[in-house]
């Protein structure tokens, strides 16, 4: 009895350091700095159907507001380099979910410089959008931005390390994300937000942000994501009406995933309440079966205010 009492206590030991080393890579939570200390860090233009965002002629980034972790590639982190950047790197040990949805350990963390430029966007008549880059050196630089290195094949991607520390601005018409240290003038909040912790998050995961939505009676936790399928409320098959005239049935040939929508979903959030395609799918690489994308999900202008944890509209 007494040696498996030893066993127990010695397990426990381990796994508490395990978890010291685990989360030794400490996240900085502190508002985002730049060489131009204005409100506006900077307006990145998103590609039509997503949210890659040009950060430099060279360099796209992925915002992924379920991503825990920044990554970047070898590639965008050597041209870093090669342009005279500053990149510190750290001994560190972490858990990174890759963008192919699996995790990988890594034990070097990246603090860099960023170099942003300055982009131009237009809209004709038939609303397809023209973007061109204003100048040949970038606008302003984000100081210490930390990054993973991404795996092979996966691309440069922010998430919540850098998201966490900002306020960001979808624009609806244009399609662009503007990052801001505090909220720009004319919003007012419908909805508030929440950074919830898992199981995972002791394990080097830390923690994500959630909103509390009510679509088609069910009240939870929905995950803020930037969902694939072209999709902005994301719920699990077992929570599809049975008997609702209007589903649609859709396989997606990427990679057969059958996919059910519901265009009169009901959904409630904040001060807001309508009707709202819902789609309904299981993925097993979310940490909840619950995901809310609120910047397309509106239609409209948009801020998210991580530093508060708030969602505003134009009233």
């Amino acid at each position: 009895m007494k040696k498996i009492l030893l066993k127990i206590i010695f397990y426990m030991i381990m796994g508490a350091i395990a978890v010291a080393v685990v989360n030794s890579c400490t996240d900085d939570t502190t508002p985002l700095r730049s060489i131009k200390n204005k409100s506006t860090i900077a307006v990145l233009p998103c590609d039509s159907m997503s949210l890659n965002a040009r950060v430099t002629p060279n360099i796209t980034a992925y915002i992924d507001m379920s991503k825990v972790h920044n990554l970047i590639t070898a590639e965008d982190l050597e041209m870093l380099k090669r342009l005279n950047y500053r990149i510190d790197s750290t001994r560190c040990i972490a858990i990174v979910q890759n963008n192919d949805k699996s995790y990988s350990l890594s034990t070097k963390r990246y603090n860099v410089d960023l170099p942003i430029w300055k982009w131009e966007t237009s809209v004709d008549s038939a609303g397809n959008i023209t973007t061109r880059q204003v100048g040949k050196r970038p606008a302003n630089v984000v100081y210490d931005v930390d990054f993973y290195l991404a795996d092979k094949g996966d691309s440069t991607t922010i998430g919540q390390d850098f998201l966490r520390r900002t306020v960001i601005e979808y624009r609806a018409k244009t399609h662009e994300i503007a990052i801001h240290t505090q909220v720009p003038q004319g919003y007012q909040e419908i909805g508030d937000i929440k950074s919830r912790r898992s199981l995972g998050d002791y394990f080097g995961l830390r923690s994500r942000f959630y909103a509390n939505l009510k679509a088609n009676d069910i009240k939870q936790w929905f995950l803020l994501s930037s969902l694939d399928y072209g999709t902005s409320i994301k719920m699990p098959r077992k929570a599809q009406p049975k008997e609702a005239q209007s589903l649609r049935t859709i396989t997606q040939e990427i990679d057969g995933k059958t996919i059910v929508c519901d265009p009169k979903g009901w959904i409630e959030y904040g001060d807001r309440a309508g009707t709202h395609t819902i789609t309904f799918y299981d993925d097993s690489t979310l940490p909840t079966e619950y995901a809310f994308n609120p910047l397309t999900f509106f239609g409209q202008d948009v801020v998210i205010d991580f530093l508060h944890d708030k969602i505003l509209l134009h009233p």
